[in-house]
């Protein structure tokens, strides 16, 4: 899930910065929230903690993304998922995988690491309220 995530900002990263064209970017836009459509495992925490609101997350902006293309305009990337929003989530995505790394090779204790890791993400959504991660580069 992690890689899912951070390939779909490189993604949106790469079409903002005039990197690809509107049928590649579609096209991966749709392949990349597809592939992080929760599946399994609804029996425990980490997939309504985590999963789950990827999914929506990923899947909301995917949406937007084809709305922008057939509209040929982008209010949504103008205003709300700017190239500075979308590389601080990237950033902090790229923190807690190699959190979760470090974690699982037993440096890290696990339940901190889901602790802090929920609170990257309370952040990260505090911060878009606020505004805070809005605005240009």
């Amino acid at each position: 899930r992690a890689i899912g995530v951070v390939l779909y900002v490189n993604v949106r990263l790469a079409w903002a910065c005039d990197l690809l064209g509107a049928r590649v970017y579609g096209v991966a836009c749709a392949l990349l929230a597809a592939k992080l459509t929760p599946t399994k495992a609804f029996d425990n925490g980490n997939t309504f903690v985590f999963v789950v609101p990827i999914f929506c997350g990923v899947g909301l902006d995917a949406v937007r993304q084809l709305r922008c293309i057939a509209a040929q305009e982008c209010a949504w990337n103008a205003e709300v998922a700017t190239l500075r929003t979308v590389a601080a989530v990237q950033f902090v995505a790229l923190l807690v995988s190699f959190a979760f790394t470090l974690g699982f090779r037993g440096y890290i204790r696990l339940a901190r690491l889901y602790a802090l890791s929920a609170g990257a993400v309370a952040g990260i959504l505090g911060a878009l309220a606020g505004g805070g991660l809005t605005g240009a580069v």
